[in-house]
């Protein structure tokens, strides 16, 4: 949205448009593509399409269309002949978030559950008793790589999963690859393994008055990992800043809408941390209550498996 108040969303399309024809090419095989479904936040939905997006940035925050949008590809310079944008709800609860709605069967069910998914941005929906209700946080980028010293993606090389065996500190990482740095599965692991062993007190302050074995790894405000990976006591301020949003935005949706912890049957977590994420450990740290440690579910991409269900379907998109 910033790159957009600075003249750079005509750049911001046709990058994203380049990538589109690109996919595109590479699955059609010489053939036609009669119809490309794009579900998406709602920024990016409005980026797709060349629609300035900053009424998204400032209060308060209205998306200039939230309809579903259909247009023939060769306006946008695209090699299919239909491409039909899924609608969103609001500029914070976008199309990835209807998607993967649909994806769950929320939008058919009179269960009591849950979907999350987790990023920049937390969205949160409930099911309850046939209705939908939403809302989104601002988890910040920490549990994506960002704004951690040693953070990154989940590329090979990033630690994934840390445990503690023999009193020793354990990790793996990605394609089992040298330790480059800490993705968001294994930045959840590692700080409830802080927890577990007092190294963090209940503030979130590096304890250097704790019995554990692994406080020989506390040097400077830093606990290491590795000789190299870390996390600073900066890096788990952005960490709580994270876990905080999330769970505020849970707390908050379940009070609101009237609803008890124990009457939530199911939690879907959505993206690709959700898919890695160990659920006992998140709720540990106080990202997910305790009360859903059995209930959790990961359904991966669920905005991707949303938009198949609306390409296949046209008539099951009336569902969102």
């Amino acid at each position: 949205i910033q790159a957009c108040r600075d003249g750079k969303l005509a750049l911001l399309q046709q990058l994203i448009l380049n990538e589109t024809e690109e996919m595109l090419k590479k699955l059609s095989n010489g053939r036609e593509i009669e119809e490309l479904v794009v579900s998406a936040n709602t920024t990016m939905l409005h980026l797709f399409l060349g629609v300035n997006p900053e009424s998204i940035g400032v209060y308060p925050f209205t998306p200039v269309f939230t309809q579903t949008q259909t247009v023939d590809g060769a306006t946008l310079g695209l090699s299919v002949k239909k491409v039909r944008l899924l609608p969103s709800v609001s500029g914070y609860i976008g199309s990835d978030i209807t998607a993967g709605i649909l994806s769950c069967g929320m939008s058919q069910s009179e269960k009591t559950e849950l979907l999350v998914d987790i990023g920049t941005n937390g969205e949160i929906v409930l099911s309850h008793k046939g209705n939908l209700y939403a809302t989104s946080t601002a988890a910040g980028p920490a549990l994506e790589g960002a704004c951690i010293e040693c953070g990154m993606g989940g590329v090979s090389g990033a630690i994934d999963k840390v445990y503690i065996k023999n009193e020793e500190l354990c990790f793996t990482t990605i394609e089992n690859q040298p330790p480059k740095g800490i993705c968001g599965s294994g930045l959840i692991d590692f700080m409830s393994v802080l927890i577990q062993e007092q190294l963090i007190d209940e503030n979130g302050t590096l304890n250097e008055e704790t019995n554990s074995p692994l406080k020989k790894r506390l040097v400077e405000d830093k606990i290491y990992l590795t000789d190299t990976v870390y996390l600073s006591q900066q890096d788990i301020r952005q960490f709580q800043l994270a876990k905080a949003a999330i769970s505020a935005g849970i707390e908050t949706l379940l009070i609101e809408c009237g609803v008890d912890k124990t009457q939530v049957e199911t939690l879907y977590i959505a993206g690709g941390l959700g898919y890695f994420m160990n659920v006992e450990n998140a709720a540990k740290t106080g990202l997910l209550p305790l009360a859903f440690s059995d209930k959790a579910k990961a359904v991966g991409n669920s905005s991707l498996s949303g938009a198949r269900i609306c390409l296949l379907n046209e008539q099951a998109q009336k569902n969102i």
